[in-house]
């Protein structure tokens, strides 16, 4: 957030968002570790918290990690 000068976060910003059709695209998933997943679930949490009013969800990965993708989904809510 300090590097990109926002003045508040993602999460906020969407969860303000008046624009629709949007797209979170979340691309080679079972690459992200560390603080980039917790990252990405906060995104998820967080468009899930507003019923994904206005937004789509991508999230790629390869196919030997679609478990382990899934379950990360699931976590979160989002179980579609």
């Amino acid at each position: 957030m300090v590097a990109l000068g926002l003045r508040h976060s993602i999460p906020n910003l969407i969860g303000l968002s008046v624009v629709k059709n949007c797209v979170l695209v979340l691309d080679g998933f079972e690459h992200f570790q560390g603080a980039a997943r917790r990252r990405a679930i906060e995104l998820l949490a967080t468009l899930r918290g507003e019923g994904f009013a206005g937004w789509k969800v991508i999230v790629t990965c390869q196919t030997h990690a679609w478990e382990q993708v899934h379950d990360s989904l699931i976590s979160t809510g989002v179980s579609e």
